[in-house]
C-alpha cells in the first residue's frame, strides 16, 4: 500500500511538471509581440484597397502601437498586445483574406461596421478565441458564413447587418453559448433544413432577422429563447399563422416587429400576455378579422403599428387605455368606424395615422387634447364636418397635418395660423369653402402646401410670400379669382406651382423666371393675359403648361441660350400666341411633349428633330403653318401623337411616317396635302403604321383611290382586347406629375367633338372631304375594332361592301356625299352599337334595312336618294311585303356568314333604342350635343369651331 502511493505520489508531481511545461510552451506559442501584431496589421492595412483614415499604422511608428495608432486599443493590464479595434465608419475597401487573425491572439473586439469591405469571411476568424464583441454590419460581404465561427465560444455580440451574406446560417454560429446580441438582418440568408434542429443560445436577448430570404417555416427555436427581449422577423417570406406559444413563451419580449411577413390568420386576444412590450410592429400581413380589443391592455406600449393587415370592424376604444403610447399607425386597412372619443386620452401620442380606411363621421373634438401631436394622418377616409378653432387650437406642435382625400366641409379657421412648425399641409380634395386663412404667412417652417380640389375662393393671400421655405403649392381645382402675386419669384425654394382650373386674371408675372429650381408650374384653364415670362433660363423646369388662357405674344426663347434641358411636356396651347415656332424646341433632349395647338403661329414647323429623341406627342394643330413636314420627323421612334391639322401644310402624304412604329394617332385634318397615297418610301406594307388608332386626314387635296396599302396594316385596330384594356387613356406620365393627356378631336355629323382624353380602345378612320374615288374597298371589314368611318364628301362609286357588317364595334358611319349605289347591305342590321349612320346625297336604291340600330335612325341618315324607300322616309316600297328587306329576310347562312344570330341582334335592338335615340335622335334633331359631352367625358370644342370658321376660305367645295 505505502509503495502503491509513493509511486501515486511521484506520478501526480511528473503530471505536474508536464502540465506547467505544457502551459509554458502554449503560452509562448500564443502569447504575440507588439512589433508582430503592428506589423500584421501594417501588412493588412496594405492589402486593402482605399486606407483614408489609417496613416498612423506605419512601421515607422511601430514602437507607438499602443499609444497613437489610431483605433487601436492595447490590453489595459500589460499594455503591449492588441486587444481591440474600431474602424467603424473609417470608409475602408477591400477584404479580410489579408489579416492574419491568429497572430491577434489577445483581440476581444473587432468593429468593422460601416465600411465598404467586400468578400467572404476568412475561416481562420475562428482563431480568435478570447473575442467578446464582432461586428462586420453595413459592408458589401457575401458568401456563406463558415462554421469555424463556432469557435469563437466567448463572444457576446455578433452583428452581421446589411451586408450580401446567404446560404443558410449554420448550426455552429446559431448555438453560440455566451452571445446575447445576434444580428443577421438585410441580407440574403435562407431558411436550414429544420429550424427545429436548432437550440435557443441561452443569453440571447436581442435577435434580428429581418429582411432576409427565410420561407416559409416560422423559426421554431425563437420559442426555446425565453430571454429574448428584441426580436425583428420583418421583411421575410414566412406563411401561416402567429404560433400561440410565441405569446405565451417570450413574456419578456419588449420590441417584436413581424411585419411583411406574409402571416395571416386572425390577430390573437393572447397578444396581450406580451405585456412587456414596448414596441409592437405588424403591419403588412394578410390578417383577418377585427383588431382584438385586448391589444389596449399591454399598459407599456409606446409603438403600435398595424397598417396594411386588412383588418375589419371598429378601432377598439380599449386604445384609449395606452397611455404611454406615442406612435399609432392602423392606416391601409377596411375599418369602418368614426374615430373613437377614447383616443383622445392618449395624451403622450405624437403621431396619428388612421389614413385610408372606411372611417366616417366628423373628428371627435377629444382629439383636442393630443397637445404632442407632430404627425396626424387622417387621409383616404369619408371623415365629414368641420375643423373648428377650439379642436385644432391646441396642436402647435405639428409639423404634419393630412386630411386629404375625404368630406370636410366650412372654413378652415384663422386659427390654423397657430401652427408655427407645420411643413406638410394637406387638404385637397374635399369640400372646404371660402377664403384661404391669410394666417397661413405665419406658418414659416412650411414646405408643402396643397388645397386643391376644394371650393375655395377669393384671392391668393399676399402672406403666402412669408413661406420662404416653401417648395410645393397647389391650388388646383377651386374657385380662386384676382391675381398670381408679384412677388412670387422671391419664394426660392419653389419648385412645384399648380392653379390650375380657377378664375385666376391679369398677367403671369415675370419673377416667375428667378424661380431657378421651378420644375413644375402650370397655370392651365384660368383668363390670364398678356405675354409668357421667359422660361429659357429655367435649367430644371420639367413641366410646363400654360394652356387654355388668353396669353399672347412670342413664345420666348432665345435658343442661342435655351438652357432647359430638362424640360419634358411644352402645353402652350388654346392661347392667342403669335409669330414662329422656334426651331431649338424640336431638339430638346427630354422633351416628351410638344403641345401648340390652337394658337396663331406660322411659319413652318421645327426643321430639326435630331436622332435620339423622345418626343411621344406634336399637338400643332389649329395654327397657320406652312410648308412642308420636315423628314426629321422619322427619327421620332417614340412619337405615339403626330397632330398637324387645320394649318396649311403642303405637301404629298408622308408614307415615310410609316416608319414611326409607335405611332398611335396621325391626323393630318384641314391642310393643304395633294397627291394618291402611294408608298412613296419603299416601306414595306407589313412594317407600315402597326399601332395607328386614329387616321385624319380630312378636308385636303387626296385624290386616287382609297389607301388600300395602309388600310390593311392597321393592326392597331384589329383585334382590341377591351377587356385587357379597360378604360386607360393615352398619356405622357414622364414629367413625375400629374400626367398630360393628348385631347384630339373628331367630326360626327359635321359637328367638332373634343376627345379631351383617347381611349385606348379608340379607334377611327376619317378620309371625308377630299377627292377620293373608286369603290370601298372589302379590307375595310377586317378592321373590326374600328369605332368611327368617315368616308363623307368625296367621289366614291361602286356599292356598300357587305364586310361592313363586319364591323362590329362601330359607332358612327358617315358615306354621304358620295356616288355610291346599290342597295344598303342588310348586314349592317348587324352593328349593334351604330348610333349615327349617314349615308345621304348617293344613288342608293331600293329599301332601307329594318331592325336593329336600323330602327333609331331618321330621315336625314338618307336624304338626297331619290330611289330609296322604306322606314323612315314618306315613300313606301311599292307596299308588297315581299319587297320589303328586314332584317328577318337573312338566312341561316347569312348569320353564319356574319357570325350573328338572331339572339344578339335581340339584344342590341334593346340597346339600339336606347343608345340609337339619345345619341341619334336627341342628338341630330337638336343640333346640340352639349349634353352627350357631359354624359361621355368630351366637350363640343367652340375655339375649334372659331378655328374652323376663319378658315372657312380653305373649306373645299365638294359637289
Amino acid at each position: 500500500m505505502a509503495t502503491f502511493e509513493r509511486d501515486h505520489c511521484v506520478l501526480n508531481h511528473v503530471l505536474f511538471h508536464i502540465i506547467i511545461a505544457s502551459t509554458f510552451f502554449l503560452s509562448l506559442k500564443i502569447t504575440a509581440s507588439p512589433t508582430t501584431e503592428a506589423q500584421v496589421l501594417v501588412k493588412w492595412k496594405n492589402s486593402l484597397v482605399y486606407t483614408p483614415f489609417l496613416n498612423s499604422w506605419s512601421l515607422s511608428n511601430i514602437h507607438n502601437l499602443c499609444s497613437s495608432w489610431d483605433a487601436v486599443v492595447c490590453d489595459k493590464t500589460t499594455n503591449t498586445t492588441v486587444s481591440e479595434i474600431y474602424l467603424s465608419g473609417f470608409d475602408l475597401s477591400g477584404t479580410l483574406h489579408g489579416l492574419d487573425f491568429a497572430s491577434l491572439p489577445n483581440l476581444t473586439h473587432l468593429d468593422l461596421n460601416h465600411n465598404s469591405f467586400i468578400g467572404s469571411i476568412p475561416p481562420q476568424i475562428g482563431s480568435l478565441s478570447k473575442l467578446i464583441f464582432l461586428d462586420f454590419g453595413s459592408n458589401n460581404f457575401s458568401g456563406t458564413v463558415p462554421y469555424e465561427m463556432g469557435h469563437l465560444r466567448e463572444l457576446e455580440y455578433l452583428s452581421f447587418y446589411d451586408n450580401s451574406f446567404n446560404g443558410a446560417i449554420s448550426y455552429q454560429v446559431i448555438s453560440l453559448p455566451k452571445v446575447c446580441y445576434l444580428d443577421f438582418g438585410l441580407n440574403y440568408f435562407a431558411s436550414p433544413p429544420h429550424w427545429s434542429d436548432y437550440s435557443c443560445m441561452p443569453s440571447l436577448t436581442h435577435l434580428d432577422l429581418s429582411s432576409n430570404s427565410f420561407t416559409p417555416e416560422f423559426p421554431s427555436f425563437i420559442m426555446k429563447c425565453h430571454n429574448l427581449t428584441f426580436l425583428d422577423l420583418s421583411q421575410n417570406y414566412f406563411n401561416g399563422t402567429i404560433p400561440e406559444s410565441l405569446y405565451t413563451n417570450l413574456a419578456k419580449l419588449q420590441y417584436l416587429n413581424l411585419s411583411g411577413c406574409g402571416m395571416e390568420g386572425p390577430l390573437s386576444s393572447n397578444i396581450s400576455k406580451l405585456s412587456n412590450l414596448k414596441e409592437l410592429g405588424m403591419g403588412d400581413n394578410n390578417f383577418t378579422g377585427p383588431i382584438p380589443m385586448e391589444i389596449g391592455f399591454i399598459a407599456g406600449l409606446q409603438i403600435l403599428e398595424l397598417h396594411n393587415i386588412s383588418a375589419r370592424g371598429e378601432i377598439p376604444s380599449s386604445l384609449g387605455q395606452l397611455m404611454q403610447l406615442r406612435f399609432l399607425d392602423l392606416g391601409g386597412n377596411f375599418l369602418n368606424s368614426s374615430i373613437p372619443l377614447e383616443l383622445g386620452s392618449c395624451i403622450h401620442l405624437t403621431c396619428l395615422d388612421l389614413s385610408g380606411n372606411n372611417l366616417s363621421g366628423p373628428l371627435p373634438f377629444s382629439l383636442s387634447n393630443l397637445t404632442k401631436l407632430s404627425e396626424l394622418v387622417l387621409s383616404y377616409n369619408s371623415i365629414s364636418g368641420q375643423l373648428s378653432a377650439s379642436l385644432i387650437s391646441n396642436w402647435t406642435e405639428l409639423i404634419s397635418l393630412q386630411l386629404q382625400q375625404n368630406l370636410l366641409t366650412g372654413k378652415v379657421p384663422p386659427e390654423i395660423g397657430l401652427f408655427k412648425k407645420i411643413q406638410y399641409l394637406l387638404l385637397y380634395s374635399n369640400e372646404f369653402s371660402g377664403p384661404i386663412p391669410k394666417e397661413i404667412g405665419s406658418m414659416r417652417e412650411m414646405i408643402s402646401l396643397d388645397f386643391s380640389e376644394n371650393n375655395f375662393s377669393g384671392t391668393i393671400p399676399s402672406t403666402i410670400l412669408n413661406l420662404t421655405n416653401i417648395e410645393l403649392i397647389d391650388l388646383f381645382m377651386n374657385e380662386i379669382t384676382g391675381t398670381i402675386p408679384r412677388e412670387i419669384g422671391n419664394l426660392k425654394s419653389l419648385f412645384y406651382f399648380d392653379v390650375e382650373k380657377n378664375n385666376l386674371e391679369g398677367e403671369l408675372p415675370n419673377s416667375i423666371a428667378q424661380l431657378t429650381g421651378l420644375k413644375y408650374f402650370s397655370v392651365f384653364s384660368n383668363n390670364l393675359s398678356g405675354s409668357i415670362f421667359s422660361f429659357s433660363r429655367l435649367a430644371n423646369l420639367i413641366f410646363l403648361d400654360l394652356s387654355k388662357n388668353n396669353l399672347s405674344g412670342r413664345i420666348p426663347i432665345d435658343c442661342e441660350t435655351f438652357n432647359t434641358s430638362s424640360l419634358k411636356i411644352l402645353n402652350l396651347s388654346h392661347n392667342n400666341l403669335a409669330g414662329i415656332i422656334p426651331q431649338c424646341l424640336g431638339t430638346l433632349p427630354s422633351l416628351t411633349v410638344l403641345d401648340l395647338h390652337m394658337n396663331n403661329l406660322c411659319g413652318t414647323l421645327p426643321r430639326i428633330f435630331p436622332k435620339g429623341n423622345v418626343l411621344d406627342t406634336i399637338k400643332l394643330n389649329g395654327n397657320f403653318l406652312e410648308g412642308a413636314l420636315p423628314k426629321s420627323l422619322a427619327h421620332c421612334t417614340k412619337l405615339q401623337v403626330l397632330d398637324v391639322g387645320e394649318n396649311s401644310i403642303e405637301d404629298t402624304f408622308p408614307s415615310w411616317l410609316g416608319l414611326l412604329q409607335e405611332l398611335q394617332v396621325l391626323i393630318l385634318r384641314a391642310n393643304k396635302f395633294y397627291g394618291t397615297f402611294s408608298n412613296s418610301s419603299n416601306i414595306r406594307d407589313a412594317h407600315a403604321f402597326p399601332k395607328l388608332r386614329v387616321f385624319d386626314v380630312s378636308n385636303n387635296y387626296f385624290s386616287g383611290s382609297l389607301p388600300i396599302s395602309f388600310l390593311k396594316n392597321f393592326q392597331g385596330m384589329m383585334n382590341v382586347n377591351y377587356t385587357q384594356t379597360g378604360l386607360q387613356y393615352m398619356s405622357a406620365n414622364s414629367s413625375g406629375y400629374r400626367s398630360y393627356f393628348a385631347s384630339i378631336v373628331v367630326n360626327m355629323k359635321d359637328q367638332p367633338v373634343e376627345l379631351v382624353k383617347i381611349l385606348m380602345t379608340f379607334t377611327t378612320i376619317d378620309l371625308s372631304n377630299n377627292l377620293l374615288e373608286g369603290e370601298i374597298p372589302q379590307i375595310i371589314g377586317e378592321i373590326d375594332s374600328l369605332k368611327g368611318l368617315n368616308l363623307s364628301h368625296n367621289r366614291i362609286s361602286g356599292t356598300i361592301p357587305q364586310t361592313l357588317g363586319n364591323l362590329r364595334n362601330l359607332e358612327w358611319l358617315d358615306l354621304s356625299w358620295n356616288q355610291i349605289r346599290g342597295e344598303i347591305p342588310l348586314a349592317l342590321t348587324n352593328l349593334n352599337f351604330l348610333s349615327v349612320l349617314n349615308v345621304s346625297q348617293n344613288q342608293l336604291e331600293g329599301a332601307i334595312p329594318t331592325g336593329g340600330q336600323f330602327n333609331t335612325f331618321q330621315n336625314d341618315s338618307y336624304g338626297g336618294n331619290e330611289m330609296l324607300c322604306g322606314f323612315p322616309l314618306s315613300k313606301s316600297c311599292s307596299g308588297n311585303e315581299d319587297n320589303e328587306r328586314t332584317s328577318s329576310s337573312l338566312t341561316f347562312e347569312d348569320e353564319e356568314t356574319f357570325g350573328f344570330g338572331w339572339k344578339p341582334v335581340a339584344v342590341g335592338y334593346a340597346c339600339g333604342v336606347v343608345v340609337g335615340v339619345l345619341l341619334g335622335c336627341y342628338f341630330f334633331y337638336t343640333g346640340n350635343p352639349q349634353w352627350l359631352a357631359r354624359f361621355l367625358g368630351i366637350r363640343i370644342s367652340n375655339k375649334s369651331v372659331r378655328k374652323k370658321n376663319k378658315r372657312k376660305n380653305r373649306v373645299h367645295a365638294r359637289s
